[in-house]
């Protein structure tokens, strides 16, 4: 995470990494593992899991975090289907 803010990418394409580089420097991008910090500030979370297994409980999290809901990205591996159950559940949960 902290070589990809850096503008290490482990791909490449062209322009990526100074593209990177001058939004992390102007704020408008930025890596994190604190969820409660970003679930409060930022407007959208591109949420980027290991694995599927805790996925529900890291959404449920920021969204009980955040003051304002954010525009959650999922970019994690996941089944057909996973967004609408995960919708289901926040609605669910009145959130």
């Amino acid at each position: 995470m902290v070589e990809m803010a850096q503008g290490n990418i482990p791909f490449f394409e062209k322009n990526l990494k100074e593209i990177i580089r001058r939004n992390v420097r102007a704020g408008r991008l930025a890596y994190s593992t604190d969820i409660e910090s970003f679930a409060r500030k930022s407007q959208v979370i591109f949420l980027a899991e290991d694995g599927a297994g805790a996925l529900t409980d890291v959404v449920m999290r920021i969204a009980r975090l955040a003051p304002k809901p954010p525009i959650l990205t999922i970019v994690t591996p996941v089944a057909v289907g996973t967004a609408s159950a995960l919708e289901k559940n926040l609605k669910d949960a009145g959130l």
